[in-house]
């Protein structure tokens, strides 16, 4: 019989994170569902974990952005994973857990995604306990199943059809000229039309695998309503296949007019495993030991390197070299960037980058596309 042991340590490594906001009172009507889900965690101390969701609470109240660093959310995750003797991942897989949520490319969480985010991750440790561990309250139970029962996992509610008051009318068709009309709602999304989709016979066998939405020249973006772009009665959209993500692609810089940062940024980058998703896209880390052919990395590029995709304020959507690193009085905390929707870094072969050009006094610093960086999809046999 394996016993289950929760650690408590005797003292809160988040402590000092909250030192300069002890005073400070808090509002207790934000974030209450991670609230409920850390005393749920530990029920017999549960102010071990409330009082760091507490300490987050007050630095996105007293941010000046509104916003939380990811370091202080991957601080906690930590931390929890600490007191409840769950395994610690690297330190690059809690950054991608948080910055999936950060859709900016920001390096913080607004309060919306910082909510979502510790959901998120204090379900996941839920899910990783035995089940006695967690006190469940009478009112919140499930009802009670045999011995033996699987354990069944959450259910989420699905879109509903829209009512015929709020439809307008469109027809989606696959490159084998299959074509189903569906009916959506006014304010819907890409989300919505996919929903929309599933509730018809359309071939499943002509949909198998990922796939996306086009109207003409236009790739429909996530998230955004559809009326917005351009998406009216009777309008076609099309479904495109969306071929895999690559396992590994290589980033690289001819010469040296990049400048070190750049260079040193460098390197071969491998899906994140277990696969996460960021606005809909796969995620990438550079790999240590894929990247040994890249130089410039032992001498200007210590640290984490990772390929995500952001939807920034004023560039819009792209693809960013980053890192998980606070950037003091800089706007932006990428490395180098290409604007588009592309699906994956496959489709970024033969695009020019922009990349950051720095100098010591503000006004001179900026934006120029560079065609000596270029990203290739590796094999996976290369090293």
């Amino acid at each position: 019989q394996v016993t289950h042991v929760v650690m408590l340590p005797t003292e809160n490594p988040l402590e000092a994170l909250m030192e300069p906001l002890q005073t400070a009172p808090v509002c207790t009507t934000t974030m209450r569902r991670p609230f409920r889900l850390a005393a749920r965690l530990m029920p017999g101390q549960p102010q071990l974990l409330t009082r760091a969701v507490e300490g987050l609470v007050l630095r996105l109240q007293h941010d000046h952005h509104g916003s939380v660093e990811v370091k202080h959310v991957t601080a906690f995750m930590a931390h929890t994973l600490a007191l409840l003797g769950l395994p610690r991942p690297r330190d690059q897989s809690l950054y991608l857990v948080a910055s999936a949520h950060d859709s900016c490319g920001i390096n913080a969480l607004s309060s919306d995604a910082l909510e979502a985010c510790l959901c998120s991750f204090l379900e996941e440790c839920i899910q990783l306990l035995p089940e006695e561990v967690i006190n469940y309250s009478p009112a919140s139970s499930p009802p009670v199943s045999p011995p033996g029962t699987p354990r069944q996992p959450m259910l989420t509610r699905g879109p509903s059809a829209p009512l015929p008051s709020e439809t307008v009318l469109v027809s989606i068709r696959t490159l084998a000229g299959e074509v189903r009309n569906v009916a959506i709602g006014a304010s819907a999304t890409t989300q919505d039309l996919r929903a929309a989709l599933a509730r018809t016979t359309f071939g499943e066998t002509r949909l198998n695998g990922e796939f996306r939405f086009a109207a003409g020249k236009l790739m429909l973006r996530d998230g955004e309503a559809l009326l917005s772009q351009g998406i009216e009665e009777g309008t076609f959209v099309d479904a495109v296949r969306v071929t895999p993500p690559p396992r590994f692609v290589r980033l690289g810089s001819d010469g040296f007019s990049c400048g070190p940062s750049i260079r040193g940024s460098c390197g071969t980058f491998c899906l994140a495993e277990p696969t996460k998703l960021k606005n809909g896209r796969p995620m990438y880390v550079r790999d240590h030991n894929r990247s040994q052919w890249n130089q410039a990395m032992q001498y200007h590029g210590a640290g984490n390197r990772y390929l995500l995709y952001e939807e920034h304020p004023i560039w819009g959507g792209r693809w960013a070299l980053t890192d998980d690193q606070d950037w003091v009085g800089y706007d932006d905390r990428s490395f180098a960037f290409v604007t588009g929707d592309a699906p994956h870094p496959g489709y970024l072969e033969g695009l020019d980058w922009c990349v950051y050009r720095d100098a010591h006094w503000q006004a001179k610093r900026e934006w120029v596309a560079h065609s000596s960086l270029r990203l290739s999809v590796e094999e996976e046999d290369a090293n």
